[in-house]
């Protein structure tokens, strides 16, 4: 009787294990993206797609965590002017660093990358930080889908809001004409640049 129910036990045991793993596999979203990220200017005016696309990196590990590397935060971005058109210029007043967070389910199933990286001023001191949230197109997030030519795509929209060191908001000086911003937004496009395995 002993052995059976040590039997029964041990079959249970792995029954569950299989069942475990097998309703739990690494999302789509897994891996290294390619992203090309358009932003809106505080007054809600589109920035157009022609003339601005501005490129990140970023990595999805299975384990939940996210590295990124921005097209327009890096170490050495401080004076760099993106042409938006007569008059309408991106200035970034700052460098920034590499950007770590993590991944979660949203409430309505849809993937979450939520991110921080420091912000470096004249001095090469930090700051303040960028926190930056991806929010994936629930159909395309969680199952990546087939672009042209048959690649992977993923799209969605982003915030990016820029902080001091204390947590409060910090305006930088980089919008048209000299135009404070406390963040940017809109939605992004990703290919992606390799599997997880």
């Amino acid at each position: 009787m002993r052995k059976i129910a040590i039997a029964t036990l041990f079959v249970l045991g792995v029954a569950l294990s299989v069942s475990a793993s097998a309703a739990s596999p690494n999302p789509a979203f897994v891996g290294t993206w390619i992203v090309s990220q358009t932003i809106s200017l505080p007054d809600g005016s589109p920035i157009p797609t022609d003339l601005l696309t501005i490129p990140d990196f970023i990595h999805v590990d299975p384990g939940y965590e996210i590295r990124v590397v921005s097209g327009l935060f890096h170490s050495t971005s401080r004076g760099t002017s993106w042409s938006l058109g007569p008059f309408r210029d991106l200035n970034v007043p700052v460098n920034g660093g590499m950007g770590i967070g993590d991944w979660s389910w949203g409430e309505n199933g849809a993937p979450i990358f939520s991110y921080h990286a420091f912000l470096y001023g004249a001095s090469n001191k930090p700051i303040g930080y960028v926190h930056v949230v991806r929010t994936l197109d629930v159909g395309v997030g969680v199952l990546a889908t087939a672009g042209e030519g048959g690649e992977d795509v993923l799209t969605g929209y982003t915030t990016l809001r820029f902080f001091d060191l204390a947590g409060k908001p910090l305006a930088l000086q980089m919008g048209p004409m000299g135009t404070k911003m406390t963040g940017l937004a809109g939605p992004f496009r990703a290919v992606r640049a390799s599997t997880a395995d």
